[in-house]
């Protein structure tokens, strides 16, 4: 996803400032039709973007968890008849369903990464339209970062505050801020119109390469445009009103639309010299097809989506009805009830229960086609071959019509292979009412995966969207084209193109040196220019060479902080004032780099850390939620979706170096069930697919898993990982050593840490503060007190000093908003929530200065 730029093709226009604003106390905000705007004598102004906790006088808004509604009445100029629109929002905390004069246009889950909704179709250049904004702040573990404290009793939870613990309509489990953290949330980042062409540069991945003796670079660029004209945008389903504007939107695209031919890019110094210059072909990527798209009954945008009856959590694939099918027997014959049971390789996450949804796409095999035994371009042979699958498929189908609930189905060839299968039946005794909708792979095969990356994220399911509904097959595809021509889509088609520079004798973009080309695209048909977008590119090279990390080919230690986006007032909505002083602090400090906990920063936080040359590992927002009770597949998936929309965002940024794709799994670690130690099974079971499809979309920086404690209990997952994270903290086992017992507290830690430097990877320190309050002052050093703190950074100083495979180290930079009533503080920061120092600071710049 492009951030929005202006040019002379492209332009933003702000819509930050004052909103209409309602807090939906009673949850009557849907049963009102606010959706349809606020009435003025309910309404309050707001700012956004904003965390609206703090703003407001009222402590029931401040704590408040469940809706709150947002309106903005905006006007498109009349000279932008010719324009697409886009409603752009940079983060919406934590579920967010927008419309547009009443019509219903987006959901987004997940409060720290952006989406966008094209609304085209739906406002008239010269006219006002209106934007109502529901956000819920519910604490689910598929939409937050926030996640249940380990230690916590799901029975027990409560508070009279809700935003201490409530229950999740996803997990249903009490879910709780962690740590310490409080619930903020809002409209957290600017929202934006953006006016491009119809025809426009969608996407762009720059991926580069720096020779070792930093003389010659690469720069691969993968190009994206898409082009509107292309869209299908008649729909029987929709108000005369609608689908009249639809007609005039569709002919307005197809008066405007080019004949595409070449992406053209130029990079260019910071002087104006091009230093590197190429083209590429437009090359059409083929549409899909959503009667033959694998996916066409789950896709939100498909018109054979169907929803299935919920399944029961303690359903397991050894449990299922089992089919087997011996389709060298002839077609028709009795086929037997197996009680074999599915290999262990194909249950749900370390052996749970597994889910239906997790790897099924849902082949609905009466909805046929012309079989490929009647392709006349097929030999005979090929057409033989192809009546055996059919007729085997055939069998399956109907052994499974009369079975109800989930089936699992083994295919037997004559040479013995098998292929196993798994679907949902919803049959009857006779066989003769059921229906059988099978998977369209084998077990193992595939995945939602590819998907994700897919710009409408409402494309997957989600916890309170309906996900099937079955519909009854037809003989033929009559119903299925009526259905089809009522599919609304703005896809568009789509284009695709690859460009690789050399730029000779580059200036490296280096951490506190940074330095930014310009890469300019331009988007042609013929000699005319369509669009254009510019990027700032940082050519630089990230690698891991046994313990060390090397940036630019170099070894580079992090001189971090570990910050989190909490201010005063604002809460976690971005500010300009509070991002320069934040980094005016951290060149005070001396420091190289930071962490983003617990979630992703601001696109303007991430620009800025460019420009200014700072090193950063990126954090995916999630957070603790790794307990047994807790994590499945459904959870696993929208942890993938976190991550893609995680590197989608950011995957252009020199500054980050680093990824972090998930924090905390204490709990499951915790979870002792061998004579060996802590059994990571779970953990891994749950982590290893995410990490596999992170490296798939991002193969050119390392991964982490930010705060692991225990060496021994973290073994299981070490190999996964290329830097491991090491969380140092004044913990439960160092408190019963006494605070002036320096010399024991110094061997406490040696011996932490000492255990790491086994598995031969890089090691980072990611967080090394303690809990201080300012002002508290102590002759004998007490914990708790400014002279404590100072005491325990030089000990951890000193044991970091020793150990030559620590590649950075990164404490907390500031206290954070703590949710009162819980029983651990969030003060481990070096300055205060308001950024005054505490006395530690003038210890951590004398420490990072002393290492150069």
């Amino acid at each position: 996803m492009l951030k929005p730029m202006e040019n002379n093709y492209r332009e933003v226009k702000s819509l930050d400032g004052l909103w209409a604003f309602w807090v939906d106390f009673d949850g009557v905000g849907y049963k009102k039709g606010y959706f349809k705007g606020l009435p003025p004598e309910v309404a309050r102004p707001i700012t956004v973007p904003s965390s609206y906790n703090d703003i407001f006088s009222d402590p029931r808004i401040k704590n408040h968890v469940g809706d709150v509604w947002y309106e903005r009445r905006v006007l498109v100029p009349r000279s932008y008849g010719d324009r697409r629109v886009v409603l752009r929002f940079g983060s919406v905390s934590h579920h967010a369903t927008v419309w547009i004069d009443g019509f219903e246009v987006a959901h987004h889950y997940g409060g720290f990464t952006p989406f966008e909704i094209d609304i085209t179709h739906l406002v008239r250049a010269g006219n006002y339209f209106t934007i109502v904004v529901c956000c819920n702040n519910d604490l689910f573990l598929e939409t937050s970062k926030l996640g249940l404290a380990v230690n916590a009793d799901p029975s027990t939870a409560s508070s009279e505050n809700r935003n201490l613990s409530h229950i999740s309509s996803a997990s249903a489990a009490p879910l709780s801020p962690f740590p310490s953290g409080f619930n903020f949330a809002g409209i957290q980042r600017s929202v934006q119109l953006v006016y491009t062409p119809y025809q426009f540069i969608d996407d762009l991945t720059v991926v580069h390469e720096v020779s070792p003796d930093l003389k010659k670079a690469k720069v691969q660029v993968s190009l994206f445009a898409r082009d509107m004209a292309g869209s299908n945008l008649n729909s029987q389903q929709l108000s005369p009103l609608m689908r009249r504007r639809l007609e005039i939107k569709k002919y307005e695209l197809d008066r405007q639309r080019f004949v595409l031919t070449s992406f053209n890019l130029k990079l260019t110094d910071l002087k104006g010299n091009v230093v590197a210059e190429g083209h590429s072909a437009v090359v059409p990527i083929a549409p899909t097809n959503c009667r033959h798209c694998p996916k066409r009954f789950r896709c939100a945008r498909s018109p054979f989506k169907v929803t299935a009856p919920p399944i029961s959590p303690d359903a397991r694939l050894e449990d299922l009805k089992h089919i087997v099918v011996d389709s060298s027997a002839p077609i028709g014959a009795e086929a037997m009830i197996s009680s074999v049971p599915v290999a262990k390789t194909v249950t749900g996450v370390a052996g749970n229960a597994a889910d239906f949804m997790d790897n099924s796409y849902g082949t609905q095999l009466q909805v046929v086609t012309r079989p490929d035994s009647h392709n006349k371009n097929l030999s005979s042979k090929e057409r033989a071959e192809a009546a055996v699958r059919e007729g085997e498929r055939q069998e399956r189908l109907d052994r499974a019509k009369a079975i109800s609930g989930q089936v699992a189905t083994r295919a037997v060839n004559a040479s013995g292979n098998t292929a196993d299968y798994a679907g949902y039946a919803d049959g009857s005794s006779n066989g003769n009412d059921g229906h059988y909708y099978e998977n369209c792979g084998h077990y193992g095969e595939g995945t939602d995966e590819e998907a994700i990356m897919e710009s409408g994220l409402d494309a997957e399911p989600w916890p309170d969207i309906e996900l099937w509904s079955f519909k009854r097959p037809t003989s033929d595809d009559k119903e299925a084209e009526a259905i089809m021509a009522e599919h609304v889509s703005l896809e568009g088609c789509k284009y695709r193109g690859k460009v690789t520079l050399q730029v000779t004798n580059p200036i490296l973009w280096q951490p506190g040196d940074s330095y930014l080309y310009f890469l300019e695209v331009e988007l042609k048909s013929g000699d005319l220019t369509v669009d254009s977008y510019t990027l700032r590119v940082g050519i630089r090279s990230v690698e891991i060479k046994g313990q060390q990390l090397f940036i630019n080919h170099k070894p580079f230690y992090m001189k971090g902080v570990s910050r989190t986006e909490d201010s005063e007032l604002r809460g976690q909505a971005f500010d300009y004032v509070t991002m320069i002083h934040d980094q005016s602090l951290m060149g005070l400090l001396g420091a190289n780099a930071f962490r983003t906990a617990h979630n992703p920063f601001s696109e303007e936080q991430m620009d800025y850390a460019d420009y200014k040359g700072l090193v950063v590992i990126d954090e995916a927002p999630a957070l603790c939620w790794y307990r047994p009770e807790l994590i499945n597949e459904r959870v696993q998936l929208a942890h993938k979706k976190t991550i893609a929309e995680l590197i989608n965002r950011d995957k252009n940024h020199p500054c980050v170096v680093m990824w972090s794709i998930a924090t905390e799994p204490d709990g499951a670690l915790a979870d002792k069930n061998s004579q060996d130690g802590a059994d990571g099974l779970l953990v891994r079971n749950y982590l290893q697919p995410i990490v596999s499809y992170a490296r798939r979309l991002d193969s050119t920086r390392p991964l982490t898993l930010v705060n692991m404690q225990d060496a021994r209990s973290n073994e299981a997952l070490v190999d996964l990982f290329d830097v491991l994270c090491v969380k140092f903290c004044d913990s439960d086992l160092s408190k019963q050593i006494p605070a002036q017992d320096l010399a024991l507290l110094t061997e406490y830690l040696r011996q932490e840490i000492l255990p790491w430097f086994a598995y031969k990877k890089p090691v980072m320190i990611s967080e090394y503060g303690v809990d201080t309050l300012a002002g508290f002052y102590s002759v004998t050093g007490e914990r708790g007190s400014e002279e404590f703190q100072i005491k325990w950074l030089e000990l951890c100083h000193q044991v970091f000093k020793d150990n030559v495979s620590i590649v950075g180290e990164f404490l907390t930079f500031a206290d954070i908003n703590p949710v009162l009533g819980v029983r651990r503080d969030s003060r481990k920061g070096i300055f205060t929530r308001d950024r005054h120092p505490k006395s530690a600071v003038f210890t951590l710049t004398e420490h990072f200065s002393s290492m150069g």
